[in-house]
């Protein structure tokens, strides 16, 4: 074999090897390509809440953060700590990070309208979760994700209304959050069934905030003044607590009946002791319903304009059963 032929061979050899190095190389440009598309496809979540002090709104969080994390999202999130100004604050702060969608756990009904006009001009879809903002106020949302409050004020008028059985009573409501669209739905559904039981009158009506010591306090000024009632309805459990701090739980429901809204751990023990009347959950745990939005919205799936749960009336009687938080 002269040189010729032995060049000839090593140069169709080392041909074969370039060959193969470029396909090699070309497939794992094309692994790093699809890796790179997958990840884009992966949005960019923004995630504001009103408060995070209360153990509904901490397991809320919780849960919409180990939703996104399962699925691979990335999340960045914001507490306004109780002011509609702070909240309106951190929303304009998460836009500038330019998210693919918006999730708001809104504190009222009113005043969000502007900022939430400026992430739809920017082409962020805006989410509502476990609440809404008033429809002139924004109606430009992709979906509303929450329970279903106007039911829960009913079940707990009629708890009330099975407890009392026809004797005449007056019933104090404490109220959450002024202008809160769940405390606002709450109280319409608790009325409106309330009328159906003739024998029970609404006397008053006091703040709460969703908070256990300012509707400690409001029950305790209302005592003060000689408020009289016998049973007692709170848009949440921690309104509720607080209620029966200061009625004192010597006699518990024996002595004034309360009925609330959550479904949370402290309910849950002050129910199987016998000393509060009922509690209706509402579940916190709407992070995997957020992200099945989030999947089909993205896959171009029309999703519905509107998402309510409801959950189940606690007692005495099924206590062990309720979950907690």
């Amino acid at each position: 074999m002269n040189w010729k032929t032995i060049n000839n061979k090593k140069m169709k050899v080392n041909g074969s090897i370039i060959k193969a190095a470029f396909t090699l190389l070309s497939l794992f440009a094309a692994v790093l390509l699809a890796g790179c598309s997958q990840k884009e496809e992966r949005p960019f979540l923004a995630f504001s809440v009103y408060e995070q002090k209360t153990a509904r709104m901490a397991a809320l969080i919780n849960d919409v953060l180990s939703a996104a994390e399962e699925d691979g999202y990335s999340i960045e999130w914001r507490s306004g700590d109780g002011s509609i100004e702070k909240q309106k604050a951190d929303i304009r702060e998460l836009i500038g990070r330019k998210p693919e969608y918006l999730i708001v756990v809104p504190i009222q009904t009113l005043g969000l309208g502007e900022v939430l006009e400026e992430a739809r001009e920017q082409g962020i879809k805006v989410i509502f979760l476990d609440g809404m903002v008033d429809q002139e106020e924004f109606q430009d949302y992709l979906t509303v994700i929450r329970p279903d409050a106007r039911w829960e004020g009913e079940e707990c008028a009629r708890l009330l209304g099975e407890y009392f059985r026809g004797t005449e009573a007056k019933i104090l409501e404490i109220q959450g959050i002024a202008g809160n669209s769940q405390a606002q739905l709450r109280s319409v559904g608790f009325r409106n069934q309330l009328c159906e039981y003739p024998n029970l009158e609404l006397t008053g009506a006091v703040q709460g905030d969703f908070d256990r010591v300012t509707a400690g306090s409001s029950l305790q000024n209302f005592v003060e003044k000689s408020g009289d009632f016998d049973g007692i309805f709170c848009s949440s459990d921690e309104e509720g607590i607080g209620a029966l701090s200061v009625i004192g739980t010597a006699e518990g429901a024996r002595a004034c009946p309360i009925v609330s809204v959550n479904g949370q751990q402290d309910a849950k023990k002050a129910l199987m002791a016998g000393i509060y009347l009922g509690s209706v959950e509402s579940s916190p745990y709407l992070g995997k319903e957020l992200s099945s939005i989030i999947r089909r919205d993205m896959a171009g799936v029309e999703v519905e304009k509107e998402m309510l749960f409801r959950g189940v009336m606690y007692t005495e009687e099924n206590a062990k059963e309720m979950q907690g938080y």
